[in-house]
């Protein structure tokens, strides 16, 4: 199948985009470029700019196991030779992962002007946002935690830290499932999941119905196998959506998010992030119109 994204390749194309939405990214002279046919222009200096724009610290999670797992030569995402492993459901950080997540990722919170100046910003981060996978979990943890909680006085009292299910990865194989929150937070005490819960605590994507009411859309008929069925499209664009919508209630304007290479591509129109990386990127969502507008630094 063509045009369908490798997970965490830099190479690949990115997911589709809704209907619905107009995607811009900002150029250095604060215009925004449509990726439409018509490539309209839009004026987003700091006079015009909504009130309801938010700062995001965007991480996306450290290596893991799965991110090795289809390293192997022959088992890359697409290889005719791909077979996907269903223990790898939920996949933590690898050893290396870990190690690189422990020491690089608050050297590079730190090191970095842009974001040491909004970890130490007079008003500091309000709210922090994590997706539910492991993964995700352990980047927090092992990365980024220490640093707030070492920068910002009385961290956890006064920020909230919450699991958010629509942080999730688009499900591509068995590694993008999850498990139960009544496990999870016996292991991330610190991280609220009751927005997991809402959803009767399966929070990750399943297919309802029939196997024959699945489309497969994953590169296949070569001789690839898959553990789990892989998310729709349209499903993941309707959740994309659906934290715009969320994002722009939250009364929080600087935020922390730790999520996945699929939501970040997503959400910048197509720009890559490596494993454990950080950016610091102003968002701002008109619900009416649909037009989301992200600024990188």
């Amino acid at each position: 199948i063509q045009g369908v994204p490798r997970p965490g390749d830099a190479s690949s194309s990115a997911t589709s985009k809704p209907a619905s939405f107009i995607e811009m990214t900002v150029d250095p002279q604060n215009k925004i470029v449509t990726s439409e046919d018509d490539m309209n222009v839009v004026d987003v200096s700091s006079s015009s700019s909504s009130k309801s724009t938010k700062r995001l610290l965007c991480v996306r999670h450290g290596i893991s196991v799965a991110n090795e797992f289809m390293s192997r030569p022959g088992n890359e995402w697409g290889d005719p030779t791909f077979r996907d492993d269903p223990d790898l459901i939920d996949a933590r950080l690898s050893q290396a992962g870990k190690l690189k997540t422990q020491q690089d990722l608050p050297r590079q919170l730190l090191s970095q002007p842009d974001l040491k100046s909004f970890l130490q910003d007079g008003d500091g981060i309000e709210l922090v946002l994590i997706s539910p996978l492991t993964r995700c979990l352990e980047t927090y943890k092992y990365g980024v935690e220490p640093v707030l909680m070492e920068h910002i006085d009385n961290f956890q009292e006064r920020v909230p830290v919450l699991a958010i299910p629509l942080l999730r990865e688009r499900v591509y194989t068995a590694s993008d499932t999850g498990r139960p929150s009544s496990i999870l937070e016996k292991e991330f005490p610190s991280v609220n999941f009751e927005e997991c819960k809402r959803q009767h605590d399966h929070w990750w994507y399943n297919h309802q119905g029939n196997e024959s009411d699945y489309e497969e859309w994953r590169p296949y008929g070569d001789g690839q196998w898959y553990a789990v069925p892989g998310e729709p499209e349209v499903i993941f664009d309707a959740r994309i959506k659906e934290l715009d919508e969320w994002l722009s209630q939250r009364k929080e304007t600087n935020i922390l998010m730790v999520t996945h290479w699929g939501v970040l591509r997503h959400l910048t129109s197509g720009t890559d992030w490596q494993n454990a990386e950080a950016k610091l990127l102003e968002w701002n969502y008109c619900s009416h119109s649909k037009i989301r507008t992200v600024f990188h630094n």
